[in-house]
């Protein structure tokens, strides 16, 4: 995607109203775009690459825990040069009550980002794949 495109104005816009940050990742593996800049600490970045190569590899939505009290997830995301990438989110983690729904929650919001501009439909397998 090229930079300040709509979907990244759009995920810029939705990172400073949110408590997450938006990461899109070529298809391999290398960070293309993110909302908080490229100066995060390398053991956030590192947590994020895993999760990445791992939707990449599978083609799934992944969903895993990301330090304290955070998730980061994500899904297969087509990129405008007919390859495959990845979108991925960090945020927190919800309440202990709403915990089972939040990964299918997360997998419903991402798809409908990264089917935004009208994209190839993201048709991603439902089983939620955790990573540790």
């Amino acid at each position: 995607m090229p930079e300040n495109n709509k979907t990244e104005l759009f995920l810029k816009s939705l990172a400073a109203v949110s408590r997450m940050n938006f990461q899109i990742w070529d298809s391999k593996a290398s960070l293309r775009f993110t909302t908080r800049g490229q100066g995060f600490d390398d053991s956030a970045k590192s947590g994020c690459l895993k999760c990445a190569k791992e939707i990449i590899l599978s083609g799934a939505f992944v969903y895993a825990p990301h330090g304290e009290n955070r998730c980061v997830c994500g899904l297969p995301m087509p990129l405008e040069n007919g390859t495959t990438g990845a979108l991925l989110t960090i945020g927190p983690l919800p309440e202990a009550d709403a915990d089972s729904a939040h990964p299918r929650l997360m997998e419903m919001f991402l798809k409908q980002i990264a089917m935004r501009e009208g994209q190839a439909t993201v048709d991603v397998p439902h089983a939620v794949k955790h990573i540790n």
